[in-house]
């Protein structure tokens, strides 16, 4: 558990065969053991990387709006 006071943002989506059976347990994990970590998982978005104005999953946050937080902290 040493990683619990790193934060995360991660994201998966559910038809990217082969990342996501491995990658959403990981990404769950880390989004509740990890203070102020994010979790976000996606139906149909395939293999992708995480951009500045993707959602958090929390109100209308996102990505941008949670780093800009991590960071005045």
């Amino acid at each position: 558990m040493k990683v619990r006071h790193v934060q995360f943002f991660t994201g998966t989506s559910e038809n990217d065969m082969g990342i996501f059976e491995h990658a959403m347990p990981t990404g769950k994990a880390l989004a509740f053991w990890c203070k102020n970590s994010r979790y976000i998982q996606y139906k149909t978005r395939g293999h992708f990387a995480l951009e500045l104005d993707d959602p958090s999953g929390i109100g209308d946050e996102t990505m941008e709006d949670w780093l800009l937080e991590i960071i005045k902290k």
